[in-house]
C-alpha cells in the first residue's frame, strides 16, 4: 500500500523559494486568440489549459463590463467594455461589479500552491487616475486581499502582459479551498473609453495561473485491462492513474510489451504489432512527489490476432469509350498488407490491363462488354488470404460530341451548334435552343464559356421547362440501313447559383407528345468552368438499337429557383466533348461480306478492279467512306502530326478486311521495306497514326488487305 505523502513540506519549499511563474507548472491559461468569440462578444469563457487535479473554471464579467467588441492591430479585447460608469477607488469597482473573476480551486483530495499569473490588460486611453486591480478572496468576498496593481496602463489597444507574485500569499499556498480572483478597473475621467483583458499576439497566456497540486490521496493505477490488437494495424491506448503528484511516468516494469509496440512516459501504448500472440507486462506508475516520489504497478496483458482475409470493396467500375485514357483504382479492406491483385477470369476490354497495385489502365481500343474477375491476394503467413469480385467494363464510342471551345458563336451567341465529332453513319445533328426560356445570357468566365446559357426566369419543373423552352435540343437518328444503341451521355453544365436548381434528361420517340426522364442532375454546385456529368441511357430499350429515320430528341432541361441566375451548359477548358453521346451503331441486316456490298451498290470488276475509274480499287472503296460512283479526292486525312482514315461502317462490322498504317523510308525499296507502325489507334471507325516527334518516317501509307 502506498503511504500517504504529506504536502506541508513541498509547500514550504514552494514558498520558500518564491518561484517565479517561469518555474512553476501552468496551471489555467487562456488564450484569447483561439476563443470561438473574441472581440468582448464571450460573456463567459474556460480555460484553453487545465492542469491535471485542477477544478474546470469559468472566466466571467461582473455586472458592469459589458462587451465593446475591440479589435485593434493584431489584438483582441475577448474580455472587454466601454461602460460609461465610473468607479473612484477599489471598494465602488467591487460593489458595482466593474472587475471580471475566475475561481481558482484543486479537486477534491488535493493542495493548491499558486506562485504566480500573468495577465493581459489594455485601455483606450493612458490616463493616470486609471487602475487595474487583482484582488483575491476565499470566503466569496466577504474579505479579500490586493496582490498588485497595475497602474498606469500604456495607450496599447493589444495589451500589456504584467507577471503578478502570489507566492508571498500564505492564503493561496498549500489550500483545498476555492478562491476567487477578480481584476477590478477604477479610476476617473475615462468616459467611454474602451478597456478590459486583452491579447497579445503571438502569446499563449493572456491569463495564467501558475504554481504546483498536490495530491493527498494515493497513487493507484486504475487501467486493469487492455483491448486486443490487430497484427499490423494502428494500436493507441491511453494508460491511466488517480492520485498521487502530477505529472506520472509511466515505464514497463517487467515483462514485454507486443513486438511493434511501445510505451510513452505519458502513458501511451501506441505502434503497429508485428507478431500474433499474448504478452504479459507489469507497468510501473511513478508520479513527482518531493522529496520521494510515490509509485504504483499493474500487471497487464494485451493480445495480437491476425487481422481477417482482405475483403474487396469495390463493386464497379465506370464504363468508358475508345480511345479515351482509363483508369480505375479497385480497393479492399482487411487483411495484411502489401496487396497483389490479378486477373483471375475473363478478360479486360482490348486496350487495357490491370496492375499488380490493383489500377485498371490504358486506351480501350474495341466497343463490347467485358467481363471478368479480379482477385486481391494478401501478405498473411502461413496461408494468405484471398477475394474475388466479378466486374464488367462497357466500352462505346462517341458517336456525336460538341467541343464548344471551338465554336464560332461563343458565350452564348450560338443558336444551333453543328457537332465537332459526328460518325458516319447517323444523321447529322443540330443542338438548338428551346424557347424563350433558353435565350443567349452572354457569358464568359475564368477559362470556361457558357455556349449555350441563358439568365432568363426560371421554371417550377421539368413540364413548365419542357413547355416553355428552358432546354436544349438534339435529335439523333441513323443514316439508311443502320440502327445505334446508347450508353451514355456525357454533360458539362454550370450554374451560377446552385439554390434550387436541377438538370433533367428527357427523351421522345414521338416529337414530345410523350416522353421518358432518362436521369436527374440535382443539385449542380455553383461553379462557372463547368461540372462534368454522365448519365447512364443503358437502361432505356428506346435507346438500344434505334433504326427509325426520325430518331430519339433528346432535350436538356432546366428547372427550379434562382430567377435570372446564368446556368446552362458550360465549356471544360482542356476537355474535347462538353457534350457527348455514347454508343455503337451496326447495320440493321444480317452481317454481309464483300460481294453482297458490291451486288447492292452496282460495283464492277471484283476486288481489285477499279469501278468508277477514279483510281482507287474497288476494295478500298469498300473499306473506306470514299464516292462509289466517281473522284474522292484524298482518301485521309493528315493535321501535320497525325494520319487518320475513315472506315466505312459495313466494311468495320463485318471484318472482312483489315487495316494497318505502314511506313517506309525508301517507298518500300530495299533495304527498307514497308513496316506496320505502331501504336495505332484502330476502332470501328476510324484509324490513325500519331508521328512520334524527331526526323520524319520517309512515306506513310494505309494498307487494306481482305482475308
Amino acid at each position: 500500500m502506498n503511504p500517504i505523502k504529506p504536502t506541508v513540506s513541498l509547500a514550504a519549499l514552494v514558498v520558500a523559494l518564491c518561484l517565479p511563474a517561469a518555474d512553476a507548472d501552468t496551471l489555467l491559461r487562456w488564450d484569447f486568440l483561439n476563443d470561438t468569440q473574441p472581440n468582448g462578444a464571450a460573456p463567459t469563457s474556460v480555460p484553453d489549459l487545465t492542469a491535471p487535479n485542477i477544478s474546470p473554471a469559468v472566466l466571467s464579467r461582473g455586472t458592469r463590463a459589458t462587451p465593446d467588441n475591440v479589435y485593434v492591430g493584431g489584438g483582441k479585447g475577448a474580455f472587454s467594455t466601454n461602460s460609461g460608469d465610473q468607479d473612484a477607488d477599489l471598494a465602488s469597482a467591487l460593489a458595482n461589479g466593474s472587475y471580471f473573476r475566475v475561481t481558482v480551486a484543486p479537486q477534491s483530495g488535493s493542495t493548491l500552491s499558486l506562485s504566480g499569473m500573468d495577465i493581459a490588460t489594455f485601455t483606450q486611453n493612458e490616463n493616470a487616475s486609471f487602475t487595474f486591480e487583482v484582488v483575491f478572496s476565499t470566503d466569496g468576498f466577504a474579505t479579500h486581499t490586493s496582490v498588485g496593481v497595475i497602474n498606469p496602463v500604456s495607450d496599447n489597444f493589444t495589451g500589456t502582459l504584467t507577471t503578478l507574485n502570489l507566492a508571498g500569499f500564505p492564503a493561496l499556498q498549500n489550500t483545498a479551498s476555492s478562491i476567487e480572483f477578480r481584476a477590478a478597473y477604477y479610476g476617473t475621467d475615462v468616459g467611454y473609453q474602451s478597456r478590459g483583458l486583452g491579447q497579445i499576439s503571438g502569446t499563449n497566456d493572456d491569463l495564467a495561473f501558475y504554481g504546483s497540486v498536490v495530491s493527498s490521496l494515493p497513487l493507484t493505477v486504475t487501467t486493469n485491462t487492455l483491448p486486443n490488437g490487430t497484427n499490423g494495424l494502428s494500436y493507441t491506448q491511453s494508460l491511466s492513474a488517480t492520485g498521487g503528484t502530477s505529472p506520472v511516468t509511466w515505464t514497463v516494469n517487467s515483462g514485454a510489451l507486443p513486438a511493434g509496440l511501445s510505451l510513452t512516459p505519458e502513458g501511451i501504448i501506441e505502434g503497429f504489432p508485428t507478431t500474433n500472440g499474448t504478452s504479459n507486462f507489469t507497468v510501473l506508475a511513478t508520479d513527482s512527489a518531493l522529496p520521494t516520489a510515490a509509485t504504483d504497478t499493474q500487471a497487464l496483458s494485451i493480445t495480437i490476432v491476425a487481422p481477417p482475409p482482405p475483403t474487396i470493396t469495390t463493386t464497379s467500375v465506370a464504363n468508358t469509350t475508345t480511345g479515351a485514357n482509363y483508369s480505375q483504382t479497385l480497393s479492399n479492406i482487411d487483411g495484411t498488407g502489401p496487396f497483389t491483385w490479378s486477373l483471375t477470369s475473363g478478360s479486360l476490354p482490348d486496350g487495357l490491363s490491370l496492375t499488380a497495385e490493383g489500377v485498371i489502365e490504358g486506351v480501350p481500343s474495341t466497343t463490347g462488354t467485358s467481363t471478368f474477375t479480379v482477385t486481391v491476394t494478401d501478405s498473411a503467413t502461413p496461408v494468405a488470404g484471398t477475394d474475388s469480385q466479378v466486374l464488367t467494363i462497357t466500352v462505346s464510342e462517341t458517336l456525336v460530341a460538341w467541343d464548344f471551345f471551338n465554336d464560332v458563336a461563343i458565350n452564348g451567341d450560338a443558336v444551333t451548334a453543328v457537332p465537332d465529332t459526328l460518325n458516319s453513319n447517323l444523321q447529322s445533328p443540330v443542338l438548338s435552343r428551346g424557347g424563350d426560356g433558353f435565350s443567349a445570357a452572354n457569358v464568359t468566365f475564368n477559362g470556361g464559356r457558357g455556349a449555350f446559357s441563358t439568365n432568363s426566369n426560371s421554371v417550377g419543373d421539368l413540364a413548365a421547362a419542357l413547355a416553355q423552352g428552358a432546354y436544349a435540343s438534339v435529335t439523333l437518328a441513323p443514316q439508311a440501313g443502320f440502327k445505334f444503341s446508347l450508353t451514355s451521355v456525357d454533360l458539362a453544365l454550370f450554374t451560377q447559383d446552385a439554390d434550387n436548381l436541377t438538370f433533367d434528361v428527357v427523351f421522345s420517340t414521338d416529337g414530345f407528345a410523350s416522353y421518358t426522364s432518362a436521369g436527374v442532375i440535382n443539385p449542380i454546385n455553383a461553379g462557372w468552368t463547368g461540372m462534368n456529368r454522365s448519365v447512364n441511357l443503358n437502361a432505356f430499350p428506346e435507346l438500344q438499337n434505334v433504326t427509325a429515320p426520325a430518331g430519339v430528341e433528346i432535350r436538356i432541361a432546366f428547372y427550379g429557383g434562382g430567377a435570372y441566375n446564368q446556368r446552362g451548359f458550360g465549356q471544360i477548358v482542356g476537355a474535347n466533348n462538353d457534350i457527348a453521346f455514347n454508343g455503337s451503331i451496326a447495320p440493321t441486316g444480317p452481317a454481309s461480306n464483300y460481294a453482297a456490298w458490291a451486288a447492292s451498290n452496282g460495283v464492277t470488276g471484283g476486288k481489285y478492279g477499279d469501278s468508277d475509274s477514279d483510281g482507287i480499287v474497288n476494295l478500298v472503296e469498300y473499306a473506306l467512306q470514299t464516292n462509289l460512283t466517281g473522284s474522292d479526292g484524298s482518301l485521309g486525312i493528315f493535321n501535320g502530326t497525325t494520319l487518320s482514315f475513315a472506315k466505312r461502317g459495313v466494311a468495320a462490322f463485318n471484318g472482312d478486311v483489315t487495316y494497318a498504317i505502314e511506313s517506309s523510308p525508301t517507298l518500300g525499296a530495299a533495304p527498307s521495306p514497308w513496316m506496320t507502325v505502331a501504336p495505332t489507334v484502330n476502332s470501328s471507325s476510324t484509324i490513325s497514326y500519331m508521328f512520334p516527334p524527331g526526323p520524319p518516317v520517309g512515306f506513310s501509307r494505309l494498307k487494306v488487305t481482305s482475308p
